[in-house]
Parts: structure tokens; sequence; C-alpha cells
């Protein structure tokens, strides 16, 4: 288990328990949480909980942590830990129950709660590896969510140091470093998701399947963010092709999915963006609330490569509200930067309003990015696109360099604009082709409206004018006169050339 060879260690314990030894048993349970057999895993530690009344509580944290994390069902898990906390406890055993009790408190986005547990849980000094780690990793996920990064850093490197000597949780480090790197994200901290990533690789190569799928994941999210994208697609299809191999139940399944969405929608892949979205859809618990800022993030990146913007804003910006409500100010944000790369020039206030509370470079550069954008301002929205890359997201730096070009235009600069579309383009082309609604508009003389943009996305797409007319619910005569009076601003001589013009986006109107 150590060294990563689960498989092995299954045949191990399975051995040693046909053998007669009745602490194998236990060693099977854990091995099989490890692995993502979360029904077997219930069976096992069900039966344990019954059986073994001297170290009853242990198992009960474990199998509550497996209800979460393996089988989606935090509120199954809170009835057993209710139940341990009605009954006597030394402090060792409250500190640990505590640690679990982050990890529901983080997936049903009581992140403050979450924090406050998990420090306690941290704070005793009595924890074992396995408790420890769970403690860890809500704490990192709810940090990452409430936009506190002081000792982020701090607390995932004590649990990765721990991890890697531990039988129990050496093969949780893969799994909690992609929770890490998720929060980095969150935060704006790209350069060292990338690191972390990097780190890990070259300390465990040639790693056995399982575990790499894990890795795999680590190492193509950076990709991502770090705008490498037909690596990414590469790289995140051999994880996600580990996990259904292993029939993995976590959440690395969505996690998988959520990230190829993004890179396969900013390629310009819709079907394939669409196809990944049902897989997420069907792997989602419906009690794993903090995850549903991704789902809502991820169906708004596959219906703008599809060019639905409007319906993908409206996803993300009610995603915006609900993160709100739920007092995940970095989730809520994510959402902003998306909904603004997409056009919605209304976000740049509350981007604003988040920034004011949030000490984050990120939040300050969305701001920017919100406001230039709603104010036509192509120098603010190049200085965005420059904070962007600065932060190592080149793709969003891309997208408002595309837009700064329009801006320009608009106010015929046209030199500036020419500037900004080549920057876009360049951006663009680093990234690996990045095909986004920003980098899809064309340089026109005369901006498109709104509509006018979401009906020329939707030509691109490939869609028939009764077939655009339908998705926004009005009349083919009207679809009809938006898209006349779309060729007329981008000097389009037919549909065809329209779409190709859109295309070709900043490049496309000279």
């Amino acid at each position: 288990m150590t060294m990563l060879d689960l498989d092995l260690a299954d045949r191990f314990a399975t051995a040693a328990a046909d053998c007669g030894d009745g602490d194998a048993v236990t060693i099977q349970a854990l091995n099989m949480v490890l692995m993502g057999r979360g029904d077997d895993a219930e069976k096992f530690l069900s039966a344990i909980c019954e059986t073994r009344d001297g170290d009853r509580h242990l198992w009960s944290i474990a199998r509550a942590a497996n209800l979460i994390w393996t089988l989606g069902r935090p509120l199954d898990a809170s009835a057993i830990l209710r139940e341990l906390a009605d009954g006597p406890e030394s402090v060792e055993q409250k500190a640990a129950r505590q640690a679990v009790e982050a990890c529901v408190d983080v997936v049903s986005a009581r992140c403050a709660a979450a924090v406050d547990k998990a420090r306690a849980a941290l704070a005793s000094g009595t924890l074992s590896d396995f408790p420890s780690m769970m403690a860890s990793v809500a704490l990192v996920m709810a940090l990452g969510a409430l936009g506190r990064v002081d000792d982020m850093a701090e607390v995932a490197e004590q649990a990765l140091s721990r991890a890697a000597d531990s039988p129990e949780t050496s093969h949780f480090r893969f799994w909690f470093a992609g929770a890490y790197a998720r929060a980095c994200r969150l935060t704006g901290r790209i350069g060292e998701c990338v690191a972390l990533a990097k780190r890990l690789a070259e300390s465990a190569a040639d790693l056995p399947a399982l575990a790499y799928a894990n890795l795999a994941f680590l190492t193509g999210h950076a990709d991502l963010v770090r705008g490498d994208l037909p690596s990414a697609v590469a790289i995140l299809q051999e994880a996600l092709a580990g996990v259904e191999r292993h029939s993995i139940t976590t959440g690395l399944r969505p996690a998988c999915c959520f990230a190829l969405i993004e890179a396969h929608a900013k390629l310009g892949h819709p079907e394939a963006a669409a196809e990944l979205l049902a897989k997420a859809r069907q792997a989602v618990s419906g009690e794993f609330l903090f995850m549903e800022t991704n789902l809502s993030l991820a169906t708004g990146w596959s219906l703008a490569a599809a060019g639905s913007l409007t319906h993908a804003i409206d996803v993300v910006r009610h995603a915006a509200e609900v993160a709100q409500e739920r007092n995940q100010p970095s989730h809520e944000l994510a959402c902003l930067q998306a909904a603004i790369q997409w056009g919605d020039e209304s976000a740049g206030a509350r981007a604003r309003a988040l920034a004011q509370t949030l000490s984050l470079p990120l939040a300050d550069t969305v701001a920017l990015h919100g406001e230039s954008l709603h104010d036509g301002n192509g120098d603010g929205l190049l200085t965005a696109s420059g904070q962007f890359a600065a932060l190592g997201d080149r793709c969003t730096a891309a997208d408002a360099a595309a837009q700064a070009a329009i801006a320009f235009t608009g106010a015929q600069q046209r030199r500036r604009g020419l500037y900004a579309a080549a920057l876009a383009q360049q951006l663009a082309e680093e990234c690996g082709g990045v095909s986004t609604p920003a980098l899809r508009s064309p340089v026109a003389p005369s901006p498109l409206t709104g509509r006018q943009r979401e009906v020329a996305e939707l030509v691109a797409a490939g869609l028939s004018n009764k077939e655009i007319a339908d998705r926004l619910v009005t009349s083919v005569r009207t679809v009809e006169g938006h898209l006349y009076r779309a060729c007329q601003r981008v000097g389009a001589k037919s549909r065809s050339d329209l779409a190709a013009i859109m295309r070709a986006g900043p490049a496309g109107v000279r």
C-alpha cells in the first residue's frame, strides 16, 4: 500500500484473510477505499463496525469517509458521525470525528464550518494518518473556496510529507494534490498548481495504473490551467480511461470530465464537450453540493462551444448567485470570470465587490476585465490580458486581448485594434489553437450586437436558421434579419462566408 500497488496489496490481504488472519479484513477494507471500490468497502466496513467493539470508532470514521468521498453519500456519513458524538469519546476519537465532519461540511458547501473543524482536529496533535488526511483535504478545499490562501501551501506541504511514508494515505497524496491544485486555480495560484504537478510526477515515476490515473489528472489539469490544451486533452483522456478501467466511483471521474469539457470547449470541439457533459452529470451525486459550481462551469463551457452564449451566461450567473448565498467567494469569482469571457458586460460590478473582500490578484484582474468590457475600454482590456498572462492563464489572456481588439476598433482606433488582434491570435496559437467565443468574434468596423453575435456563433456551429430560431425561441424571419445585419457588419457575402469569418476570429476582418 505504501508503494502504491493497491492490486498487489489486495491479493496479499485476501490471502492473509483466507489463512485465518482476523486483522486482514481491516486491511482489505481500507485498501478498497483507496482503490475507489466504494460498494465493496462499505460491505466490509459495515461488517467490521458490527463485530469489532474495541476499535469500532476508528472503523466507523473510515466508513463515514468512504460514504462521503467514494459513494457520494454525506448524509449517511453524518448519521454515523452523530451516533459517535452521542457516545463516550476520548480526545483522540473526538478529533478524528471532527476531521471527517469537516469533510461532510465542505462537500455540503459549509466551508467556514469545515475550516473550523479541520483546524481544531489538526491542532489536537492526536490524529493518526487517515483522519489527518481527511482534515487536510477538507481544509484546503474550504480555504480555496473562501479565498483564504495565507497558510494553504503550508497545510498542503505537511499533508503531502506525512502521506509519503504512510500505508494508510500514501495513495491519497495524489488525490489530495488534485484537490489542492483546484484550490490553487480558484485563487489564481497557477504557478503553484503547475509546480506541484511537476514535483509529484518527478517523485513517482512508473506508478501502478490506479495511482497513475490520479497523477494523470493532476498533470492534465495543470496543462489546462496554464493553457497547453492539446497536451491537457491527451493526458486527461488517459486519466479518464484509468478511472473507467478500474470502475472508480470517487470524485476523480467527474473531475476528469469537467477538465476535459473545458479543454474541448476552448479548442472549439462542441460535440466532444457535450458527450462528456452527459457523463459528468451521471457521476455527480446530488448530495455533493461543493461540486455544483464545477458542473455549472462545465455546462456553460459546453453551451458556449456550441454557440449558445446567452444560455451559457445564464447558467454561470445563476451558479454565481448560489455560490454567493453559500459563502463560496472564489467559486462565485470563477463563474463571473467565465461570464465575462463570454461577453457578459454586467458582471464587472459584482466582480469588483468581490475583489474588495478577497485579497487576491486574480479577483482584481477579473474585476478590471469586467469593468473594461462594460466600458468598452480597450486599454483596460489589454491591461487585464497582461495580468492574466502574468498569473499564468494564457487562455483568458487571449480572450481579453480579443475583446480589446473589438473595443479599439469600435472606438475608431484601428491600429490599436490590429495590435490587440495580433496579440490575441499569438496567445491562442501558444495555447494550441484556442477557439473560444471571444476569439471567434471578428474585428469589424462596427462590432456585432449581442444577438447578432449569438446568431453568428450558431451559424458557425452549423445550425440552420430554423434550428437557430428554435434555440433562441424566436422566428426564422427575426433570425434572418440578425444574420443579414451581421453579414453587413463584418463584410460577409454569404452565410458560409460569415461562418468562416467567425471561425477566423480577430484575424477574420481587416
